[in-house]
């Protein structure tokens, strides 16, 4: 047992040992702005988010809402230890306080807290037309308000900050003097600080471990349950669980993941009070009486009017609700009296039993508690004054808001809400029971009769009602977060701070959280629907009781109406008369009347949640106390967020029916974000994380003997990455844009992938065109499935020996890889072909030069070294790639000069080339296309100061920056990159509409090798080369991409502006989103760029060696590796025996590039790449016009699906590897 444990067993036993607070005693008091931090805020408002969210979805369900402070804190904890760590890996590190821990907890329940006492499922909905119309009396407009964004926002602010400053003077009075417990408050305080103790963490690291599991099976269940549910009695919500007659009478299983959760939160006699009333009311009562009809009420009463059935259910329940909450009420009352009675004649009270105990020695933390809370004092005139202020504001402006709501009477409610929040307070902190809503109950009945039947006294009594019960629920929950504080020694002002704050966020997030459910569902606030918002109703026939009276309820309703009020109190009565061994099987009222009105489901559920809590703790005490409130919250936060995209989803189907989302979906639109998205993914690879940025690494570095030494190694961290990539990729964007009309309109270039993609989106957007992109699927079952039959690098079905052990052991075997099936599909035959045949050269040969293992190398140097068979895999490899590189930029080179001289010699309108032949064609008069296409092009014009103006501001900032990322590359080797790297964007882009062979990687080849060797071998030259690569690299590829998607645009009639601001906007999102993905890689996999494994990274190695070969020549190959170099130089001869072949024969010379990939990597993506190839054959000889039709749309969706699997993959061997990690940590400790 460690220090903090014997504390806590001593503090509760009342002992003078070991404190809890010597266990922390070591530890500094952190000051107030290391506690009210800014991942603190950024974290408590995604929680924020998160609990209004499931909050607001229990309020319009059934109203009831536990505790979430358990779940606040562990969230807390688990985020801010997400990002310390994350920052841990970026070198800098700030430790996480529990104050800073409590900070978040207080500021996230300032910001739920209103998304329930905001009266978004009582007062505040009731006031709408839409629960008003259920009802017969009080219905016109002069008692209605219908919700708006505008309104709620502004009522939450003017009165949520009253009951803050109401009681901030009291605060040490209550917490130091009276010694007041607040229950939830301390266990609140005992967790956080068990968190920040090394077993506490490890816990909560487990406990955080399993609220995840149990939020992602929430979350599924309910996108599950969602694919099956078409309306309001469909899916599993409504299966007739025990038949269909007990169905009728709501009595069913609603497969409800949230309120499961919910049932093992509360206690068990709320859940059996909760079943116990659904089988009173709607097994026995309603049945009865509903026999009665046209007897005790109208026979052809609707069934939502409150003159038939509906009267009795709404009625009894408000009887059951008023009698529990004014039984309480006094009871509160009677014991605040006492011990204010004890408090001057015997002591303090610190317990609800009335007696107060002896004045004992002041321990060590309660010294060192009360110095800290006293310390940091808020001034009372703060207090006085912002009361006062907000007070008159609100007088002002609640009435225009609500015009029955005189002046007068909110001057009173503020007269008395301080008196009522205290009183509240106070026997909150006696026995952990706020009676919130009963003091809103009681403004409905007083406001409301005082402004009167006649003037709008049901909404007077409504708005009143909000008024008392936020000042009042604030106040309380103000000075329970200052006990937690008290608790965890957190600053009294970062307190009231982080109060105030998340009271800010929540006077937005939660009228915006409730009308995002209020637009996307019809039938909210409907008895019967998906969100019937229950209490809404209620408290509305509330305010009509208070100002009419019960002249109009149905026969018999007000005698059952007594009897049920007098039952509630003798419940309560008899609950606390009798021995605590009986009275704990005495149920409660108030949850008795909730299934009076809204049926048994729910109350099911919970009872389900119990029942497995109960068996959970019978089979292992210690695992149910420590991880049941883990599960449970997960349950009730994964089913409460999936929440927010179901209410996106049918918010959308609502605004289609009522037209206003019948905006069309333009093919200009579509042309944008195909932009933006080529443009982002596009630095996924221009970026270098498979190539030279990752060439860069230790990790690559170690596989070579020569330049792994530090000057040439540098690491990935997240922070540089993006930095980087931010310097230096928008430059390609405003390299050529001034050429644009050249290159698209006076040159013609066709761009053939960006012609195709323009085609295809003008297809989409026919009727025709619709159907073939509906085939696009994402084929993500494919690797879910494999991934649960995959234990290690080789396992499972990539690593399956389909043609033998001897072909496994030789890379020749198929991987079940839909991705590359896709691949295989969209490339070429042969491409495919090529890499199949470089497969079977490379690793046919690789075994011949196996065999001489000890003869032409050593035979003890490791296999990843460049002195053995590597050597021979990757300089082949280079040299393929580089060969065919070279006679590609030469070929370019030469077809772009005959193009030139055959525009010059025959003018700017005619014979210019539009294809890859270098022939020129007769130009035909301007068609409709081309004419419409070229004034559209025109119209929009990109000024070109502000081209020349962004490349030169770019090039400054790089060239300032890029040297102290990477110190061996100088800022005059980035001058003369920027000085040459527009002619070279233009020669690539120019290339790639004529070829569409993109040559960017080519570009960075020779960026390696002049600034490599310009920086010399002991300079650092393999560094500075590949980092010029990259430079290079990034504004050749994006210059061509932005000159690809102009043409695109061009063809669809996109605005030029609107191509370059999507390319902007896209690049800016790639600088982002590809470095986190490839960090997500990096440290998912420990063996991420290693040969043979699951990403090997090829091509990093290949980069970083041809950087060597760069700076150190050949003179460290192993034996005759230079001679297979020169041998392969006969690809020359195979590139012009291409070129001059006729096409039908030059269509069978495989591809060299493809070639030289196959020699270094598995031969696995070939087979992959073939397969593909394969079933688009077979599927056009079936029929050529479906497989031109779907087969890209078939192959896109294999890729994407197989693809975006790997996000939740590498997440989840992500966190895997960080539980090894940390047994492997504890085990060496």
């Amino acid at each position: 047992m460690d220090n903090y444990e014997k504390g806590v067993a001593e503090e509760e036993e009342g002992g003078e040992g070991t404190a809890v607070e010597r266990a922390f005693e070591w530890q500094r008091v952190p000051p107030l702005r290391e506690q009210l931090t800014a991942r603190a805020l950024a974290v408590s408002f995604l929680l924020s988010v998160m609990f209004s969210v499931i909050v607001m979805k229990l309020n319009l369900t059934t109203g009831i809402i536990p505790s979430l402070n358990v779940a606040a804190g562990l969230l807390g904890f688990f985020f801010v230890k997400l990002w310390t760590r994350a920052l841990e890996h970026a070198g800098l590190r700030t430790p996480f306080t529990r104050q800073e821990n409590t900070v978040i907890q207080a500021s996230v329940t300032a910001a739920y807290g209103l998304a329930f006492s905001g009266g978004f499922g009582n007062y505040l909905f009731g006031m709408s037309s839409m629960i008003a119309k259920q009802a017969t009396e009080a219905n016109d407009s002069q008692n209605t308000k219908d919700p708006n964004l505008g309104w709620m926002i502004g009522f939450l602010f003017v009165v949520s900050f009253l009951g803050l400053f109401s009681l901030v003077p009291l605060r040490k009075i209550m917490i130091i003097d009276y010694k007041l417990i607040y229950p939830s408050g301390t266990a609140t305080a005992y967790l956080i600080n068990s968190f920040h103790t090394t077993q506490g963490e490890k816990l909560a690291g487990e406990q955080v471990g399993t609220l995840c599991k149990s939020f992602a099976g929430s979350f599924l269940w309910g996108f599950f349950q969602w694919f099956y549910t078409a309306g309001k009695d469909c899916g599993f919500i409504a299966f007739p669980t025990f038949g269909l007659k007990a169905y009728e009478n709501k009595f069913y299983f609603d497969f409800s993941a949230t309120y499961v959760g919910v049932g093992m939160i509360c206690p068990h006699i709320v859940n059996l009070s909760l079943l116990l009333g659904a089988i009173l009311s709607w097994g026995i009562m309603w049945p009865l009486i509903n026999n009665q009809n046209g007897h005790w009420y109208p026979a052809d009463t609707p069934p939502e009017s409150l003159k038939g059935l509906q009267g009795y259910r709404v009625f009894i329940a408000v009887a059951l609700i008023l009698g529990d909450g004014l039984y309480n009420f006094l009871k509160v009352v009677r014991r605040t009296t006492s011990s204010f009675i004890s408090a001057l004649l015997k002591g303090l009270p610190i317990s609800d039993d009335e007696r107060a105990p002896k004045n004992l020695a002041i321990s060590f933390d309660d010294e060192r508690r009360t110095e800290v809370f006293v310390r940091d004092h808020i001034p009372p005139w703060i207090a006085y004054g912002c009361y006062v202020v907000i007070a008159t504001l609100s007088i002002v402006t609640v009435p225009r808001i609500f015009p029955p709501l005189k002046w007068y009477h909110i001057l009173v409610a503020h007269v008395f809400a301080p008196v009522s929040a205290f009183c509240n307070a106070y026997g909150f902190g006696l026995t952990d029971w706020s009676l919130v809503s009963t003091y809103g109950k009681l403004a409905i009945f007083v406001f409301g009769a005082w402004a009167g039947a006649d003037h709008g006294g049901v909404l007077a009594g409504l708005a009143a009602c909000g008024l008392m019960m936020i000042a009042v629920a604030t106040a309380s929950d103000l000075m329970q977060n200052f006990k937690t504080g008290y608790l965890t020694l957190a600053s009294p002002r970062s307190m009231f701070a982080s109060h105030v704050i998340g009271t800010a966020m929540g006077c937005v997030i939660a009228p915006c959280v409730f009308w995002l459910f209020y637009k996307a569902f019809d039938d909210i606030g409907i008895p019967g629907s998906q969100y019937p918002a229950p209490n809404a109703l209620i408290y509305r026939n509330m305010a009509i009781v208070g100002v009419d009276g019960f002249s109009s309820l149905p026969k018999h309703c007000l005698s059952l109406f007594y009897s049920f009020f007098a039952l509630a109190i003798a419940i309560n009565l008899a609950k606390d008369v009798s021995p605590n061994r009986m009275a704990r099987f005495i149920p409660i009222p108030m949850a008795m009347a909730i299934p009076f009105y809204i049926g048994a489901s729910f109350a099911i559920d919970m009872c389900v949640g119990s029942v497995i809590l109960y068996v959970w703790t019978k089979m292992n005490k210690g695992k149910a106390s420590a991880f049941g409130p883990a599960v449970a919250s997960g349950l009730i936060c994964g089913e409460g967020m999936w929440g927010v995209p179901q209410g996106v989803l049918a918010l959308a189907q609502a605004l289609e029916h009522v037209g206003l989302l019948r905006t069309p979906f333009t093919r200009q639109e579509n042309t944008v974000i195909q932009t933006a998205v080529v443009a982002a993914y596009g630095l996924a690879f221009s970026g270098g994380f498979g190539s030279y940025l990752f060439g860069m690494s230790s990790k690559i570095a170690d596989q070579t003997t020569e330049a792994n030494d530090s000057r040439n190694i540098k690491d990935p961290k997240l922070g540089w990455m993006i930095g980087f990539m931010f310097v230096v990729s928008f430059l390609g964007l405003f390299s050529l844009v001034p050429l644009r009309k050249i290159m698209i309109i006076d040159y013609k270039l066709i761009y053939p992938s960006g012609t195709a993609t323009a085609y295809l989106i003008n297809g989409f957007h026919t009727p025709r065109g619709a159907d073939v992109g509906q085939v696009l699927r994402l084929q993500l079952p494919v690797g879910f499935f494999q991934w649960f039959y995959t234990a290690g690098d080789d396992c499972g079905f990539e690593a399956f020996p389909t043609f033998g052990l001897k072909a496994y052991a030789n890379r020749f075997y198929f991987d079940f890889s839909a991705t590359y099936v896709g691949v295989g599909m969209i490339c070429p035959y042969i491409v495919n072909v090529s890499l199949l045949l470089g497969a079977i050269l490379s690793w046919g040969l690789m075994s011949l030069i196996n065999n001489q293992k000890g003869h032409w190398y050593s035979a003890d140097i490791p296999s990843s070294s460049l002195h053995s068979l590597q050597g021979y895999r990757v300089f082949l490899a280079v040299a393929l790639i580089l060969g065919d590189g070279l006679y590609n930029i030469l070929r370019v080179l030469h077809r772009t000069i005959c193009s030139f001289v055959s525009a010059a010699r025959s003018g700017p309108t005619s014979s210019l080339p539009i294809s890859d032949g270098g022939r020129a064609v007769t130009s035909p008069a301007a068609s409709f296309d081309v004419k419409r296409r070229n004034e559209v092009f025109v119209k929009d014009q990109i000024p070109k100061w502000v081209a020349y103006v962004g490349y030169v501001a770019m090039a400054i900032v790089s060239i300032v920056t890029i040297p102290h990322l990477f110190p061996p590359l100088k800022w005059y080797h980035i001058l003369v990159a920027y000085v040459f790297a527009p002619l070279l964007a233009f020669c690539n882009a120019y290339g790639c509409g004529l070829t569409d062979w993109n040559l960017a990687s080519t570009y960075g080849k020779l960026a390696i090798f002049v600034f490599g060797a310009w920086a010399g071998a002991h300079h650092g030259g393999v560094l500075a080369g590949l980092a010029a690569c990259g430079v290079m690299m990034t504004i050749v590829a994006t210059a061509s991409d932005l000159m690809q998607d102009f043409k695109t645009g061009y063809l669809t009639l996109a605005s030029p502006r609107s191509m370059f601001v999507s390319q902007v906007i896209g690049t800016a999102m790639g600088c982002v989103i590809a470095p986190c993905v490839f960090w997500l890689f990096y440290k998912a996999f420990d063996d991420i760029g290693k040969p043979g494994t699951q990403y090997p990274a090829p091509y990093a190695l290949i980069y970083r060696n041809i950087a060597i070969l760069g700076v150190d020549g050949f003179s460290s190959l192993p034996k005759h590796c230079l001679t297979l170099l020169h041998i392969l130089r006969a690809r020359h001869c195979h590139q012009l025996g291409k070129r001059y072949v006729p096409k039908e024969g030059s269509e069978v010379y495989t591809d060299p590039d493809g070639h030289g990939y196959t020699v270094l990597h598995r031969h696995i993506l070939r087979h992959r790449h073939v397969l593909g190839k394969r079933d688009t054959v077979c599927v056009e000889r079936i029929n050529k016009a479906k497989a031109d039709a779907f087969g890209p749309a078939v192959a896109s969706g294999l890729i994407c699906g197989d693809g975006i699997w790997s996000l939740p993959q590498e997440c989840l061997r992500w966190l895997e590897a960080t539980n090894m990690h940390e047994v492997s940590v504890e085990e060496n400790e």
